[in-house]
């Protein structure tokens, strides 16, 4: 017998063991129809919970159906279960920042999550949640559910839930790894289809038109691994081409090799039944074998199908996309190389099978050689220009030297020049004429007179009086609690300390402050304070 404990504001109200409900969570669908007997009609409230005591079965009610004939009423509740509620949440990412990240401890991810969203009431997570430590990204925008499972999955962890003593306990547990008692594979009922030769050949066509569109050739071996080296021909060469005519080369590189990947996983088609059983959860990983095409193949559990009837639970379980597969026929070949190779034909040029033929004719090689003659014709008028050069250089100046207020230029060919300057000579500047400035007297406080000579000013500076409350004066700007503006406009405000103790007494210790900056209260306000990780904004625990 299998009891249903209903719950109202995080406390049971009744146990029912003559209930019977229908369950789905996971991939695709999270709810469940919930029916009781006719003495539950006016007590089962929307919002209520219910769960199995020991399992990972329950959730919230959120929809009553009520129904009607002939005189008799049936009632069915319906609602979100745990993963539901996970899924109703979706992580967005704060102003300004690209996507949602954690930085932590497993626990300590499930704890921010359930905080953020305001799910506590809900949700404890388990002290044996893995303490594995992460950095995480979310996808932008997706559901909390979705988003967990993803993020946990590279680490070999999952999202479980466990219903005890009126607690829903959240936690992040080890990927199990399906297989029978001693560790071999399951011999479960598989229904598979071996698949030997698939496209082993991709054309990638990228830009272009004709002869100058770009085009990328990968292959793959009889193992799946893509290269730019071809192991497979005659009939066991499969080619298509990927039309992708907006590419440039290397776009057309990678999305090429990217798709031809795609076409090599799996070996075919393989559907897996698992038995019923309780032990396993969204995420499990389950192995099977089918001996007639020898394929090993490995799925995870995608969705958990629990129904309750007339006491008898049964668990069912569906499996996603094989993720991993082995055995069937298999070759070997040379080496694999990386990257690709890009062909752009030209006019008389042909490709064929990675091999590049130019056709020349008798007409092109006579334009070649009458380019070359003219290039030789080019090169003798050249050599003439520069003997004419050379008798240019010989009138350019060779050497050059002053004498007083004479300079000379020896030339190329050996002749001389002379040219004298002007006599520039001034005298002392005066008030009638252009001149000279005296010696300077070495100090940096004297100024020129008009007469010509260096002085040093007055001392015309004035010590200004400190301001009080009967005297005109001076009063010093600290920037804290007096400022003023380029205006001239002077404005005082509370001191820093007296605001401090005001936010220390609104903020006592064990208090969180949230706010948008990063900067630690305590270096404006004082006190001890300590950082929280928090999805959105800053968290600031007080210490001391």
């Amino acid at each position: 017998m299998v009891d249903v404990v209903l719950l109202r504001d995080g406390r049971a109200y009744a146990v029912e063991p003559d209930a019977t409900f229908d369950l789905a969570y996971g991939s695709g669908e999270n709810d469940f129809e919930l029916s009781l007997p006719s003495s539950y009609q006016s007590r089962v409230k929307a919002g209520d919970w219910w769960m199995i005591d020991g399992s990972a079965y329950g959730g919230i009610i959120d929809t009553i159906t009520s129904t009607s004939d002939s005189g008799s009423t049936s009632v069915t509740w319906k609602g979100r279960s745990w993963a539901g509620v996970l899924q109703g949440k979706i992580l967005q990412p704060p102003a300004g920042v690209d996507y949602v990240t954690y930085r932590g401890t497993a626990a300590g991810l499930l704890e921010t999550v359930i905080r953020s969203y305001g799910l506590t009431s809900l949700f404890t997570v388990s002290q044996s949640s893995a303490a594995t430590n992460m950095s995480v990204q979310f996808d932008r925008y997706t559901n909390a559910y979705d988003g967990l499972m993803k993020v946990l999955a590279p680490y070999g962890l999952r999202l479980g839930f466990h219903c005890q003593d009126d607690i829903v306990y959240l936690s992040c547990e080890p990927v199990k790894r399906i297989t029978d008692a001693n560790g071999d594979n399951l011999e479960l009922p598989v229904k598979s289809s071996l698949e030997t030769r698939r496209t082993n050949h991709l054309i990638g066509l990228g830009k272009g038109e004709l002869h100058d569109r770009v085009v990328v050739h990968y292959y793959a071996d009889a193992a799946g691994r893509v290269s730019t080296t071809q192991s497979l021909f005659g009939v066991d060469e499969v080619t298509d081409t990927y039309d992708y005519s907006n590419a440039e080369r290397d776009e057309l590189l990678q999305k090429t090799r990217e798709e031809l990947e795609e076409r090599q996983k799996g070996n075919g088609s393989v559907e897996v039944t698992l038995p019923e059983s309780e032990g396993w959860d969204i995420g499990d990983q389950v192995t099977a074998f089918d001996p007639v095409t020898g394929l090993t193949v490995t799925s995870a559990i995608t969705k958990t199908i629990v129904k309750l009837s007339r006491g008898n639970l049964t668990v069912s379980y569906e499996v996603g996309k094989v993720s991993e597969s082995s055995g069937g026929r298999s070759e070997s070949s040379g080496g694999a190389g990386s990257g690709g190779i890009v062909y752009s034909a030209g006019d008389g040029i042909r490709i064929t099978n990675n091999t590049i033929i130019a056709d020349v004719t008798q007409s092109e090689l006579d334009s070649v050689a009458s380019k070359a003659s003219q290039a030789m014709s080019y090169a003798s008028n050249a050599s003439n220009e520069v003997g004419t050069l050379r008798d240019g250089i010989e009138s350019y100046v060779k050497d050059l030297s002053i004498t007083g207020r004479t300079l000379t230029a020896t030339l190329g060919n050996g002749s001389r020049r002379s040219v004298t300057t002007q006599d520039t000579t001034y005298s002392r500047v005066s008030t009638s004429s252009d001149g000279l400035a005296p010696r300077l007297s070495g100090s940096t406080g004297q100024y020129l007179r008009a007469d010509g000579s260096w002085s040093t000013p007055p001392d015309t500076r004035y010590t200004l009086p400190r301001a009080s409350q009967y005297t005109l004066g001076g009063v010093k700007v600290d920037n804290s609690t007096i400022t003023i503006t380029s205006d001239g406009t002077i404005s005082a405000r509370q001191s820093s300390s007296s605001s401090g103790g005001s936010f220390l007494t609104a903020w006592p210790v064990g208090s969180l402050y949230h706010s948008t900056s990063p900067t630690n209260p305590g270096s404006r306000y004082g006190g001890q304070w300590v950082q929280r990780p928090a999805l959105e904004g800053y968290l600031w625990e007080r210490l001391s």
